[in-house]
């Protein structure tokens, strides 16, 4: 729904800059159902070229998702380069005894998929020897598209936290029953405004009614 608004709110603005340019007003509108058609088009696609959903780990690209580590943590990876970087992923991986096999070695080679299967399931036994640290520094020093899996809760402590509160992404807020939380906002900034709280207190319910009436009734 948030995304659904957020594509509307692009064709309001839209109309209402043509509109000051020709004079003519416009009507704007869209769908759930078309937003969620445009946001995984680069899943559906897939399925005009033979790809069937869902997908498991041993039909995708071996360089082209998350492996876990034996800290428990992910490492991600996607690139479509695979023969540029297939050393840099072997010794990421520990992969050497099978650096030179030509069943892995090559983008045309893992089309295949057994080839494919034999070598993610490979991968993922290796990936368990060692930290997402280590994997993930590898791939780094050798410019390997890539990243460490966060979660959800990972947002709301150490620097990801001091990011998205010092940019207004999330506030502190706190609830009459004085339990506090962090809300996500709108991650828009203006300068003109700056930061930017979209949770401010309402008042209740009749909470003014009295003076209200007092004002009113005089």
């Amino acid at each position: 729904d948030t995304t659904t608004g957020m594509a509307l709110l692009g064709g309001v603005l839209g109309a209402l800059y043509n509109a000051q340019i020709t004079g003519e007003g416009d009507y704007v509108m869209t769908s759930l159902y078309g937003t969620g058609n445009f946001v995984t088009i680069g899943f559906a696609t897939g399925c005009n070229y033979g790809y069937k959903w869902p997908r498991e780990s041993k039909t995708m690209s071996p360089m082209g998702q998350g492996y876990r580590c034996k800290d428990g943590k992910y490492v991600y990876i996607f690139l479509n380069e695979y023969d540029k970087f297939w050393n840099a992923f072997c010794d990421a991986f520990g992969l050497d005894d099978i650096r030179t096999d030509p069943r892995y070695c090559t983008q045309d080679a893992t089309l295949n998929p057994q080839y494919r299967a034999e070598l993610v399931t490979l991968v993922q036994e290796r990936a368990l020897l060692k930290t997402a640290q280590e994997v993930y520094d590898v791939l780094l020093a050798n410019d390997v598209p890539s990243c460490l899996l966060n979660q959800y809760k990972d947002r709301y402590e150490g620097e990801y936290l001091e990011q998205s509160l010092a940019n207004g992404y999330m506030i502190e807020h706190t609830y009459p029953s004085g339990n506090k939380v962090y809300l996500t906002q709108m991650p828009i900034y203006f300068e003109s405004q700056g930061t930017h709280r979209e949770y401010e207190r309402c008042h209740a319910i009749g909470e003014d009614n009295e003076a209200l009436l007092k004002e009113f009734g005089n």
